[in-house]
């Protein structure tokens, strides 16, 4: 509940560790403003991380000491570079544009991306020129969640990209991703729907992580 105290969730957590019998543990975000994220995510056995989001994981990411198969990696942006991978598309050489800065996703995502030489480029809501950013991009990857106030229409996508829409949002009962789907998909090479694409992967990716946590547990 939002009135815990941050006391209570890390011995909460700290119990978990010791708990043989669990192997994931997920810390659902946002946190309420009261608590210290770090310091929670710092207080998770990393072995038991299936979010891909301790400091431990996090830097091994970051370092380049992971393997797609065998790493506890962030869940959305493992799913993302998985289907990518799954319909061939090439990424080396390729400009790639993330509409997201976030931890779980954006940045993550960028050096997954990077580690595949794709050229990143990473918008969020302070970038100049949003749109000629968003239209050089080669691979687009949207993740914002703000509609109607933001959308991608065909004037921000390049002939023959690949879009990738990771955007939730729920429009008069219907749930509706970033992209002005039926309009871009006629300039895209390759598009995934809202729902039925992203959110898949990261349910399949965050099943795969909790096997590779009990795998971690056994030695």
């Amino acid at each position: 509940p939002s009135s815990v105290r941050q006391e209570n969730l890390i011995k909460l957590i700290q119990e978990l560790n010791e708990d043989p019998s669990v192997h994931g543990i997920i810390v659902q975000l946002p946190l309420p403003s009261h608590i210290d994220r770090k310091r929670v995510f710092s207080e998770i056995d990393p072995c038991k991380d299936v979010d891909g989001l301790t400091p431990t994981n996090v830097g091994r990411l970051w370092l380049g000491d992971y393997t797609l198969d065998g790493s506890l990696l962030p869940c959305t942006p493992k799913g993302i570079i998985r289907l990518l991978d799954e319909y061939e598309i090439e990424l080396e050489g390729k400009t790639a544009v993330i509409i997201n800065r976030s931890d779980l996703v954006g940045k993550p995502l960028a050096k997954m991306l990077l580690d595949r030489n794709a050229t990143v480029i990473m918008c969020h809501s302070k970038t100049p020129d949003l749109k000629k950013r968003a239209a050089e991009a080669d691979v687009l990857v949207v993740a914002v969640g703000r509609r109607p106030a933001f959308s991608v229409g065909p004037d921000m996508v390049k002939e023959g990209a690949v879009v990738v829409d990771v955007g939730m949002n729920r429009i008069e009962g219907k749930l509706m991703g970033d992209v002005d789907f039926d309009d871009v998909e006629k300039k895209a090479s390759f598009i995934t729907p809202v729902p039925g694409g992203v959110g898949p992967m990261t349910r399949a990716m965050l099943m795969e992580n909790l096997a590779i946590a009990l795998e971690l547990s056994e030695g």
